[in-house]
């Protein structure tokens, strides 16, 4: 008889930082408390949630105070800098911490950081901080690979460099040298899902919500349906910012959203709201505790 396969629900959030998504964020993208609130009604109906963020030094090559890019964002060292040095007004807010309307209603029963290696080289051969720097700035215990795939965790912080979070670097292009901590080889958390959640007896039912539609949403969604091709891969509507306006890719948000929505559909990315999402969610529940 064949054995009927569980549907585990994961829920990524990329980059709902206060860097970003406050509206005394460094570098706020325009996100808006309806996008915030309806991702939030997303969380607590998830087996795992995986927040994705952006992690940085003050130091970072890609900030343009330092010759990049970017505006500061999500610092490693945000509880002990002084913003105005830096250009900034005195209540900015350059944090990596999720936003907490969402972070508050997240089960975090068995919750985690999984940092990879990429992540602590990623401005030089020598670490751009530490692991314990990581934990002061989220408050949270850095974790190994194996305690992640013999417990049951329900929230993990997944600290990123990348527009796509499932993105890992070659060992080979990374320092060889041991450093108390820092792992030997390049992983993240997408690294052991396949491992954790065999395919033989799991559904793996990706919900991706965060900021912005047309990076790193979008790209981390491709990411999820190019690693895990048997998984489902959602993103819901309305939870997050699509980023349009004088001198970006796009005109308007409606462009934005309508071009995500097109690319998406033809790589089998679905679009849903989170009124249907929840639903369905309900629903095999259900049907699950019924059997």
């Amino acid at each position: 008889m064949e054995t009927k396969k569980k549907n585990i629900y994961i829920g990524v959030n990329t980059d709902w930082s206060d860097s970003f998504t406050n509206l005394k964020g460094a570098f706020y993208c325009g996100t808006t408390q309806k996008q915030i609130d309806l991702a939030a009604m997303l969380m607590p109906h998830m087996d795992l949630v995986i927040y994705a963020t952006d992690f940085h030094s003050i130091k970072s090559k890609e900030f343009k105070i330092n010759g990049g890019l970017w505006i500061i964002h999500n610092a490693a060292e945000f509880l002990n800098i002084d913003v105005t040095k830096y250009g900034l007004k005195k209540d900015t807010t350059i944090s990596p911490r999720q936003i907490k309307t969402i972070d508050d209603v997240i089960n975090k029963a068995k919750s985690g950081i999984i940092v990879p290696k990429h992540v602590y080289y990623q401005d030089d051969e020598v670490p751009s901080f530490l692991p314990k720097d990581v934990e002061q700035a989220f408050g949270e215990r850095i974790i190994t690979p194996d305690e992640f795939l013999k417990e049951k965790f329900t929230y993990i912080i997944s600290p990123k460099i990348f527009f796509d979070a499932t993105r890992t670097v070659s060992d080979y292009g990374l320092p060889h040298k041991k450093v108390k901590g820092i792992p030997t080889r390049d992983y993240n958390v997408f690294s052991f899902l396949q491992k954790k959640f065999s395919s033989d007896q799991y559904n793996l039912v990706f919900i991706n919500t965060g900021v912005v539609e047309n990076i790193c949403r979008h790209y981390t969604s491709t990411g999820q349906r190019q690693l895990f091709p048997e998984a489902r891969v959602i993103n819901p509507i309305g939870t997050t910012t699509e980023l349009a306006g004088i001198g970006l890719g796009f005109e308007d948000r409606a462009q934005v959203k309508d071009a995500c929505m097109r690319i998406s559909k033809d790589i089998n990315v679905e679009y849903k709201t989170v009124d249907d999402i929840i639903r369905e969610i309900k629903e095999y529940r259900h049907m699950e505790r019924e059997r």
